[in-house]
């Protein structure tokens, strides 16, 4: 029987009169509920912090090949800078003309590295930011929510008297966050799986990249020094 002292507080106090009275399901479902909640908000720490080991072990492979492929490319100019100015019986002015050549290049060839970092970075970006993350922070909230359904259940109800009904109600709520938490956390496995995947391609194209990078700057050099090999083609 409820207290005459509750008119007022007739929610809180159906609550406590029913655990009280002997009748400890509601207990024992809140215990389930933050229970779940406590597993499935673990869980899915474990595949956040997953997930962001992985981003950072190939954010360091990637800056570790463009900390390589640069100081290449650096070299190699500096090389071809040294033989523009070692070739002799050239005319002063031709010599001018292909450095001035050789440094617009240059510039191509700083945009050329600038670009592969940049789609490098792009592709890592959107995996990071654009295909976990929105999954993740409506999924905790859902986690954070199940330790509270108790209550939240017995707030909306009209009928708390029915306790066979608010006990149904309550376990259809409990099976309904253990077929979230498989469901979300599936989707979290295969998230961390796609960026899995997708570490490989995008280093090999960062690696092609600056293939392609070297291929052209050799390309290049060759055009240029033909060019001042033959005297700027005598001054045209």
């Amino acid at each position: 029987m409820v207290s005459k002292k509750c008119p007022s507080f007739l929610f809180l106090c159906l609550t406590l009169n029913w655990v009280t009275s002997g009748d400890a399901f509601l207990r024992e479902l809140n215990d389930d509920f933050g229970h779940l909640s406590n597993v499935t908000h673990r869980r899915l720490v474990f595949q956040m912090l997953l997930h962001q080991f992985y981003l950072r072990i190939h954010n360091s492979g990637l800056l570790d090949e463009i900390g390589r492929r640069v100081p290449s490319v650096q070299s190699r100019d500096a090389a071809f800078l040294e033989s523009i100015m070692a070739i002799g019986d050239i005319d002063e002015e031709c010599r001018a003309e292909v450095i001035r050549i050789r440094n617009q290049y240059a510039m191509f060839q700083n945009l050329d590295i600038r670009n592969c970092a940049y789609f490098s970075w792009e592709s890592l970006n959107g995996l990071a930011n654009y295909r976990f993350w929105p999954y993740f922070e409506p999924f905790t909230r859902d986690a954070t929510r199940a330790a509270s359904q108790v209550l939240r259940t017995l707030e909306g109800r009209t009928d708390l008297l029915d306790a066979a009904g608010l006990r149904n109600e309550l376990l259809e709520e409990l099976e309904l966050y253990q077929t979230l938490s498989v469901e979300q956390l599936t989707v979290l496995e295969d998230e961390v799986r796609v960026l899995l995947d997708a570490l490989g391609p995008i280093r090999n194209d960062l690696r092609q990249c600056f293939d392609l990078v070297e291929r052209t700057q050799t390309t290049d050099h060759e055009r240029i020094m033909d060019f001042l090999r033959a005297n700027c083609y005598d001054n045209k």
